[in-house]
Formats: structure tokens, sequence, C-alpha cells
């Protein structure tokens, strides 16, 4: 070390108070400081020995060399004053701005001892002396291994290091799944950014001092949106792994109880048999009759028996009983083909489903301010937003949060596409449930621009078609309609009636999830998996130019909340969007918001 060794002797004491030569990592990438063993600049004063460590009193330049005097105490740290420079008189100089911040997050004058110059330039480097250490402004943290560790844990510097340098990745640390934790606009602050869930993760950016003197970490989210979160809120793992399966028989899925038969309900409509079917009298009775494929119909009324089945009563007409019953899956509404339909302004229905956005829960509406999920669909570059709106199971749920989200996505040039999850077991309540999402008005008269309906629960062919061509002839030809289905290289996408389906929905969408196991995925992996999907739907369909929109996946199956480790990287979400390019697919969106890391946001993006 040679004469940086000496003068480490002459400020701190040497290795009885430091130990070997070290450097601490310090704040992170916009700037930083970082605290080195310490060489004093050539005109710096001659410090004296810094104190023991507890002691209030300090060790000030003595004016004459060699000799120390005790200055007077001087005030703990927490008591300084909260201003962008530190005064002190004991050695005359100032630490000042950044180097204040890391100075007073790190321990201040236990840790570091007096200042001994100003901030100086050294080497192309601003650099500040102090008794114990040199700071030097950084665009990244240090990565020069500790040594000494047990005499730099004695005066707080390898603690002051972990502080001060946490992972720039941090996740949420709630004890319970349903538990979240708030950001705060400010330290202190009662507006709130959001909510977030258990081990959602974040980018963090730096600490801050609250009014009370607490520590909050600066916190990222979403390439849009910045705030703050209580220090004890974020844990540097992994996520945990999702619990095993305990013994006994795991519980039943839901799944909706039967009702009655229901109806008749009102339905105005005109089309054909779609192939030959049975007449009956009334539904769920003896034929009476049959009635050959093509053959014009008026329906005037539907209904479900006690199998659920649905079931359309006629009109009469030639060959037609008047008031007689036809199964509702032989029935096909008059209407221009769905998949090249145009609307009245001459744009492709299938077009308003078109670009890049994200398909999520309704929980980021209720927990997060409209701006918000508005800068960040702008700053991701996003064409759409597409909140869930209800499922069978809880029924309807859109509120004032989606009356502020649709007039102010619109304002912004941005498509809203609901989706809802019915079961397909209560088909008048399903129907019931599409039609709310699809006809919601706000006070300011925005409406959606089209209907997601995510049919993962029934695969039946019959109910698929009886629910999709009553929904098509209920909601009118106009009416931008997209199926999201399973991806077709999985057992449950074997089942799907894609080509029913596409009798009267405008655009499939897979869920082309991938990463289905706890492993290394490569680009081309995603790559491959999301151009076969759009692919196999095609040819299941028998039309090449079937449009296809893709739900992309930004969370993973082996973590407790579906957020850790095994999250797609930044290779398989470009991959992903690769492919949808290539193959000519409409577009990707991502599922889902709060599981999404900042590394597959930085993806996204184009990052």
């Amino acid at each position: 070390m040679g004469t940086r060794r000496r003068a480490l002797e002459l400020v701190a004491g040497g290795a009885a108070v430091l130990g070997t030569a070290a450097c601490v990592p310090g704040a992170p990438a916009d700037g930083s400081a970082r605290a080195q063993g310490a060489e004093p600049a050539a005109s710096a004063p001659q410090p004296a020995q810094p104190p023991q460590l507890g002691s209030t009193e300090v060790v000030a330049p003595s004016p004459t060399p060699g000799k120390p005097f005790v200055a007077n105490a001087f005030p703990p740290p927490d008591q300084l004053d909260n201003t962008e420079w530190l005064y002190f008189r004991e050695t005359g100089h100032y630490v000042a701005l950044g180097f204040k911040g890391y100075f007073e997050r790190s321990g201040g004058v236990g840790t570091f001892g007096l200042p001994l110059t100003e901030e100086i330039v050294e080497d192309g480097q601003t650099v500040q002396y102090f008794q114990r250490a040199r700071m030097t402004w950084t665009t990244g943290p240090a990565h020069t291994p500790l040594e000494g560790e047990p005499h730099l844990e004695a005066v707080g510097l390898a603690a002051a290091r972990q502080r001060a340098t946490p992972p720039r990745i941090a996740r949420v640390d709630v004890p319970r799944l349903q538990d979240q934790m708030p950001v705060h606009a400010m330290p202190n602050s009662e507006e709130l950014v959001t909510r977030l869930p258990q081990d959602a993760q974040l980018r963090v950016t730096g600490e801050r001092r609250g009014p009370d003197g607490e520590t909050w970490f600066a916190v990222r989210l979403w390439n849009a949106v910045d705030g703050y979160v209580k220090v004890d809120g974020l844990a540097f793992t992994p996520a945990p792994p999702k619990p095993p399966a305990t013994g006994g028989a795991a519980a039943a899925p839901w799944k909706p109880t039967l009702p009655p038969p229901q109806g008749p309900f009102p339905l105005q409509a005109r089309g054909r048999t779609r192939a030959a079917v049975d007449v009956a009298g009334e539904a769920d009775t003896p034929a009476i009759g049959r009635l050959a494929a093509n053959t014009p119909l008026g329906v005037r009324a539907w209904r479900t028996d006690v199998q659920g089945r649905a079931w359309v009563q006629l009109d009469g007409g030639p060959g037609v009983s008047d008031g007689s019953w036809i199964l509702a899956e032989r029935f096909t509404p008059e209407a221009p083909d769905p998949l090249t339909a145009r609307a009245a302004s001459g744009q492709p229905l299938a077009d308003l489903v078109r670009g890049t956005g994200m398909w999520f829960t309704y929980d980021v509406l209720r927990e997060t301010p409209v701006a918000h999920v508005i800068a960040t669909a702008r700053a991701n570059g996003f064409s759409f937003l597409a909140p869930e709106l209800g499922t069978s199971r809880r029924g309807y749920w859109a509120s004032e949060h989606y009356d502020r989200l649709l007039p102010a996505a619109h304002d912004a040039g941005l498509k809203v596409i609901p989706w809802v999850y019915p079961w397909l077991v209560d088909l008048p309540g399903d129907l019931d449930l599409a039609l709310k999402a699809l006809r919601h008005a706000t006070p300011s008269g925005d409406r959606p621009d089209a209907l997601g309906v995510d049919l993962e629960e029934n695969l039946d062919e019959g109910a698929n078609r009886a629910f999709s061509q009553l929904l098509r002839a209920m909601a009118g030809p106009e009416a931008c309609l997209a199926a999201i289905v399973y991806q077709p290289q999985i057992a449950s996408g074997r089942q799907t009636a894609y080509a029913a389906l596409a009798e009267s929905f405008n655009v499939l969408v897979p869920m082309s999830y991938w990463h289905g196991r706890p492993i290394r995925y490569t680009r081309q992996d995603a790559y491959t998996y999301v151009a076969d999907s759009v692919r196999l739907i095609r040819e299941r369909v028998g039309r090449r130019e079937t449009p296809v929109a893709v739900i992309g996946q930004t969370f993973e199956w082996f973590s407790r909340n579906e957020i850790g480790p095994h999250n797609p990287t930044r290779d398989e979400i470009r991959g992903s969007i690769d492919a949808v390019r290539d193959t000519g697919a409409l577009g990707i969106g991502y599922f889902n918001w709060y599981s999404t890391t900042p590394e597959e946001w930085d993806a996204i993006r184009g990052e």
C-alpha cells in the first residue's frame, strides 16, 4: 500500500480500526457514493485519532500536526440539520447533496468520522475525505470484496454497505397471500401509488428519510411510476416455492350448480340451421319433425332445459311449425363472416384487438389510480388494456374504477377490451355477464372497444357453440368478440372447438404459456411455442386468414404466489414478440400485470 497505507494509519488509526483496505459498494445506479479506506488529499488537514465507538465526543484536526485535541461533543446523527448541506464546525467542512444522503443513511459520523475536505476531483473522480474513509461518486456499485470483515463490522461499515446497496430487484414481503403492501407517493404520505400483492417484484432505486427519520426505499414500478415503501416491506431473496401437496384428497374446484330450466327469454333473430335437426313442440320433448341443413329460420325466444342445454323457439314458415323448438347449437344467426367482418367505418373488427397490451385482473384498477395505469400503458407502448370484469362465480364487478379507466384510456388513444370468465353451466347467467361487459357505458358515454370471453371451464362443443351463437345474435354483427382459448399444444387445447368458436367470434386468443416447467427456457423455445400456437389454431379452424391474437406469459406456476425465479426471462419475452410478428398474428398481450417482473416490463417495452 505504500503511501496509501501510511495515510490510512494517520487518518483512521490503521488496521487496528479498519482492518485491511476494502471497498464498500455505495448507492444505486443514478450516481452513488462508495466508501474506501481513506487516503487524504495532499492539502487535507492532519487528523487526530477517531474516538471510541459509541462516544459523542469527536476528534478534530489539531492546529499542531500530530497533537490531537478533543473538540466539543457533537450531536448524534438524528439531530443533525436535515438540509442539503451539513456543516461540521469541528473541521470546518460540509457534506452535501448526494454524499450527504449516503453519509446519513450509512451511519454518519459514527461510521465515517468527520469530513476532512470538501468534494474535490482526483483522477477525474469526485471524492471527499473523512476521518475513517474516502467517498467516491460512481455510476454503479463497486465489486471489490471486503477484507478485514470483523474490523469493518466494528465500525459499522459492513452494515452500511448492506443497507446502502440493496439488490436492485426486490419482492414484496408480506406474510399472507391475501396481504398487500402499500406503495406511497412520498415517505409517510397518505397518497398511494398502488398496493402490491405478496412477492410482486419491483426495482429499488435508492433510499430516503421520512419526516420521522425512518428510512424508506425509493422504488420504480412498471417502467413508469415512482413511489416509496418501508424498508421492512421488501425482501431480496427468491420467492418461496409453493408448499407441497398435503396428504388426503384435494379440495374439488368450484363449479356452478346446474340451475333448473330457465326462460323463455325474448330473442329476435334470423338465421338458418347449420345441420339437420329434430324439431320439438316444447323444449326437451320428443321430436315432432325434422329440418334439413340450411333451412331459413326466424327465432323469437330461447330457454334452457333440465340439462342446461339452450333451445330456440321458431317462427312459423315454409316447413316450420310456429312455436316449435330446436337446440340452439344447431342454429346459426344471420351475420357477416365474423373472421372478415368490418365495422360501419370499414375497419376490420379484428383490428380492435391488434397491438401490444396487458390482460389483467381487476385488483389492478381497484388498487391503482387510473392515471398510473395510463402512464404505464403509454410508457410501455401499449395499444390496449384488458381488465377482467366478472366471472360466473362472483358476477359482474365493474364499478367506478372502470368508469374512470374507459374515458382516460380513450383520451390516451388506448383501446379497452374487458373480459369475463364464464363456466357455461348457467347459460342465461353467463350471457347476461358477457352482455353487461360488452354494453357497459360510463357517465361520460364511453364504451369498451371489444369483449374477451375466457372459455376454459367447459370444453363441450355443444355448450360452446350454443353460447357463442346466442351471444352473437344478442350482441349484433358489429360487436368485436374475442374468444380466449387454450393453446392447441396441450390436452385441453386438443379438446377446444376452435372451428365452432370461429363461427361467432372475430378473433381467437390462445393463452400461449410456454414456460411450463421450472427449467431454463431460451428465446427460441418461446418463439417456437407461440408460433406453433398461431399455426395450429389456423389449421384447426381450416382458414389461414383466421385472426389470432396471443396472450403471453408473465407469471410462473412454481412459487407460492406464481411470481418468482421461474418467471419468463427477457429473452423469452422477446422471442414471443418475434413469433407474433413473423406469423402475422394481430398482436400480443401479457398476463398478469402484478406478476410481471421488472425484467419482463423492460422486454415488453423493447429494452
